[in-house]
């Protein structure tokens, strides 16, 4: 394991010192990770070099934005290939020693990540290192965060998503496209003041970072990723904070709500039900299957059948106890199924079918898949034929899955909580609670424990949510009547 104190800081001014020497030829990548930390120092080091003037915090985020760019070996040997005879061409010349130490000093959190870069799935991730990484660097931010005299953070809440994509196109029975990626995204909220009064203000600035890249499960990088960002964070808490108690002593507070909501019942521990990585090659057999059946649909003139796997795996600790594991996406395999065809006036005409599954048994398949594709082909084809429409007035008659939307766009927005405290928002029912605002044959609730409804699985389903309260049902709207809003710790 790479000791940072003892090992790093020596190894990162002679790496820089040694590949400001290279020719373009020996910028062979045998080790992807390596080289693209070698690739950030060069940056900065040739940005310091041309710019002596050079602002260090925007080579910091641009030496990061630069990591998660570049994920494969293929691409990694082409970057840091071009960007070896850019700088051959410019003639820049080395650093002196100590440039070079201050350019390691203020990267060596990135390359201590960037080291240990793996191109792994998430699954590689060892569950109980890494929460006990997280939690061991969150009590450690807590008890060291301060800056002079001012406030240290009263919350801290760490979370590392591990992603896991993959999508398939396919047209008449062949793969036409692929994609795959695989990422982390460590993400630290810092929050300075109290539960009454700290640093959220209007758009919800709490102080928050996040990276791209692939982060090994190693505990000294996760650490060192986390102490980063908290500094960050703390530090953009505590200026929102400042502003906010100066704003606040000049303006009058309208709603005298606390900022932030003790609530009971948080995760400890909790691991939810985790999606599998997906079968590729029994994904790729369904997406075949399905585009091959458009062969046989004369009336379709193109076609495009995508399925894809989206998992999004959390790993949560806070200052409060919370943490734990949770897999953030419900239903992380989709279908969708598009036809188009042209009417014989040169209109464009087109339909299409999508679903959301969290099991891959519960995917159409056989049967079922061709009476999907036919039905989809049959409305094409009617369309082609139908007329255009004449505008009218009259009553609008809405299917299930439109209304759904028309619901939500209507009704939805407007009743989250959040929009009630920023201006500019949404705030048709802001002092309406206790008033009827909608016909009294209707109730609304929102209900995210539920797994399913009439056998169809729901998108909006999680046992916990992202800050780790535990869902439960709220009736929004009784018979008509406005009871509550959507709420979150805010």
């Amino acid at each position: 394991m790479l000791n940072i104190d003892r090992e790093f800081f020596p190894a990162v001014v002679v790496t820089l010192k040694n590949l400001l020497g290279k020719n373009d030829h020996e910028f062979a990548v045998s080790e992807p990770s390596k080289e693209m930390a070698r690739l950030v120092f060069l940056q900065t080091a040739v940005a310091l070099q041309k710019n002596a003037g050079a602002d260090f915090d925007s080579l910091w985020k641009e030496s990061m934005s630069s990591l998660s760019r570049y994920p494969s070996k293929h691409e990694a040997k082409r970057i840091v290939t071009r960007y070896a005879v850019r700088v051959k061409r410019s003639g820049v010349r080395a650093p002196a020693l100590s440039q070079l130490a201050l350019i390691a000093r203020r990267l060596a959190c990135a390359v201590a990540v960037v080291l240990t870069l793996q191109l792994t799935e998430a699954d590689d991730i060892h569950a109980d290192d890494t929460i006990a990484a997280m939690r061991s660097e969150l009590e450690f931010s807590l008890a060291n965060l301060r800056l002079d005299d001012n406030a240290p953070p009263y919350f801290l809440l760490y979370r590392l998503s591990t992603v896991v994509q993959y999508s398939l196109h396919c047209q008449h029975g062949s793969v036409s496209a692929v994609y795959e990626r695989s990422s982390q995204v460590p993400f630290v909220e810092a929050r300075v003041g109290s539960y009454d009064l700290d640093n959220t203000w209007e758009g919800f600035a709490t102080g928050r970072s996040t990276i791209g890249g692939s982060l090994a499960a190693q505990p000294d990088a996760i650490r060192q990723v986390f102490w980063s960002l908290s500094d960050e964070a703390y530090k953009n808490a505590l200026r929102k904070y400042l502003d906010k108690k100066a704003k606040l002593a000049i303006e009058a507070q309208v709603d005298k709500l606390p900022d932030f909501s003790r609530e009971d019942g948080l995760m400890r521990t909790q691991t939810q039900r985790v999606v599998p990585i997906v079968d590729k090659a029994r994904l790729e057999s369904l997406c075949k299957e399905a585009s091959a059946l458009f062969r046989s649909e004369p009336e379709v003139d193109f076609s495009l059948v995508t399925m894809s796997f989206d998992r999004d795996l959390r790993y949560l600790v806070s200052s409060e106890g919370m943490q734990g594991i949770q897999d953030a996406n419900a239903t992380p395999l989709s279908l969708h199924i598009r036809a188009e065809a042209r009417a014989p006036d040169g209109l464009a005409v087109s339909s299409f079918r999508s679903m959301r599954v969290n099991d891959f048994a519960a995917l159409p398949n056989g049967e079922g898949l061709k009476s999907m594709v036919r039905e989809l082909a049959g409305e094409v084809a009617a369309l082609k034929k139908a007329p255009l429409g004449e505008p009218e007035t009259g009553p609008a008659l809405l299917d299930s899955e439109s209304t759904g939307v028309f619901f939500h766009e209507a009704l939805g927005h407007r009743l989250e909580g959040l929009r009630q405290r920023e201006s500019g928002q949404l705030q048709t029912f802001r002092n309406k609670v206790g008033q009827r605002i909608i016909p009294a044959f209707l109730s609304v609730e929102s209900d995210a424990s539920l797994v399913d409804f009439n056998g169809v699985a729901l998108s909006g389903h999680y046992t916990y949510d992202s800050e780790g309260v535990a869902s439960r049902k709220v009736v929004l709207v009784e018979k008509g009547v406005l009871k509550d809003f959507l709420l979150s710790r805010r």
